[in-house]
């Protein structure tokens, strides 16, 4: 889908990032999720940044893209289960 959808993907992993304690099998269920809807929300030829910093002994992970936002309305719903925008 990122081929056919001519998307550009910039990633800015810091080296040496700490390990974490978490469940690898949820991380990789929300870190699929967050990058699935970057790729469905990005337009043809549009650009996914991936970043992964390390601040202390944690790791922050982000993902943006040249989508539209959401909706200022939507933000209190963005953590409930099973919640989903219309498009």
């Amino acid at each position: 889908l990122i081929e056919a959808k001519k998307i550009r993907i910039e990633e800015k992993i810091e080296p040496d990032l700490p390990d974490i304690a978490a469940d690898s099998v949820r991380m990789g269920q929300v870190l699929s999720n967050l990058l699935g809807n970057a790729i469905r929300f990005t337009p043809e030829g549009g650009t996914i940044s991936l970043s992964a910093d390390s601040i202390g002994n944690d790791v922050q992970v982000k993902i943006s893209n040249s989508g539209p936002a959401i909706c200022g309305e939507h933000l209190r719903h963005l953590f409930e289960r099973y919640w989903q925008a219309k498009e």
